[in-house]
């Protein structure tokens, strides 16, 4: 199951948020998205105990990478907003990034391996970006659209 990183560690205020963790439904500032994500979560799981099934949960932060639709997710829109232009200012914002080739790989994996049965694993690519570091590395690999990046 695709769950989100906001199920697990919007609520952990200090030290390395872990599997383990879950976000409070009632956290100050919880999107409607990440609170669906995370009651969902919760429901699946105690559905799985209830019915003695196997469930594994990938649970990504931003995902980024190529897409297959026009869908654009809220992840997809920031990069989206960064290569048209429409943010009059870069916050310098650090995120934590996943592609979405690797959110597939792990649930791939996740099917395939004895091991990962009755797990979570948070998705999540090494340390953090930010938002004018992707700005900046859009404007390096993109120099013929450079100039409509935003700043």
């Amino acid at each position: 199951m695709t769950s989100n990183f906001g199920a697990v560690g919007f609520s952990k205020k200090t030290g390395e948020t872990t599997e383990e963790d879950w976000t409070d439904v009632n956290e100050p500032g919880i999107s409607v998205y990440e609170k669906s994500k995370l009651l969902a979560e919760q429901r699946a799981w105690a559905y799985v105990k209830e019915h003695d099934i196997e469930l594994v949960t990938i649970n990504p932060v931003a995902i980024l990478g190529p897409f297959l639709g026009e869908h654009v997710t809220g992840s997809f829109g920031l990069v989206k907003n960064l290569l048209n232009g429409s943010m009059s200012r870069v916050p310098n914002i650090p995120l934590n990034v996943v592609d979405v080739r690797d959110v597939a790989d792990l649930h791939i994996r996740a099917m395939i391996t004895p091991a990962a049965k009755n797990e979570r694993f948070i998705a999540s690519s090494d340390g953090a970006i930010s938002m004018p570091e992707i700005a900046q590395l859009l404007k390096r690999d993109r120099p013929e659209i450079a100039d409509k990046i935003s700043d």
